[in-house]
This record gives C-alpha cells, structure tokens and sequence, in this order.
C-alpha cells in the first residue's frame, strides 16, 4: 500500500508499505528538522511507530529521502529544474513508484527511476 498522506494524523496509515510526506507535511507531523542526521532519526521513529515498511520524503529541491528499518538511509538529490506550478507532484511520485514497482524493481531502484523522470510534474 503505497500513501501520499495528507494532514498529520498519520495513525490511519498504520501499517502501510510506503509513505511519501513532502518535507513540510513530514515536518508537521515529526517537527522542523534543523539537519539531515535529525530528518533521519524523525523519520526512523515515524516508522518504528507507525509500523511502516518505508517512509520516503519528498524535499523539493533537495530531492528525496528513503528510509527503512535495517538500511541505511538513502539520500537522492534532485535535477536543478524551475519549477512552476507543484499541483499533482505528489501523485507523480505515487504514480512512478507504483508502476516501477510493478514492473519488478526495487524500491531504491523505483525511487531512482522517479528522479529521472518524475520532476517534469512540476514544469
């Protein structure tokens, strides 16, 4: 079950696959985050609390940030692209990963796959 959530009652995704909060949603639901290392250490205990398989965290123009239980983070930045309009970025996100999945691959590789091709969303 993969969830791009909305609001900051993260208890109704209990248990799902994956989660992609965009940073300000994640943020408001685990703080403000002054580091990487804190964004890291909020999002492992989001997990360990929610029962999640895998919490990624989409960060704009610091591109994303995947985190599961037992590996170690994993870090993807961004192609420099002018953005915009943000309207159905996340559906993006969900709409790659799901078909790359799908198609077999892994989820670090279905998360590389969506920063090749899915920051067109938002041009």
């Amino acid at each position: 079950m993969l969830i791009d959530p909305k609001g900051t009652d993260f208890e109704r995704y209990r248990g799902a696959t994956l989660l992609t909060p965009n940073l300000s949603e994640f943020e408001a639901v685990a703080g403000k985050c002054k580091s990487e290392d804190e964004l890291v250490e909020r999002g492992m205990k989001l997990i360990a609390d929610y029962d999640l398989s895998a919490l990624l965290v989409t960060r704009s123009e610091q591109g994303m940030t995947l985190l599961q239980p037992n590996k170690a983070p994993l870090h993807m930045p961004t192609q420099a692209q002018e953005v915009y309009d943000v309207t159905g970025a996340g559906d993006t996100v969900i709409g790659v990963l799901a078909a790359t999945l799908a198609a077999g691959n892994t989820l670090e590789e279905a998360c590389y796959f969506r920063q090749c091709g899915g920051g067109r969303s938002g041009r």
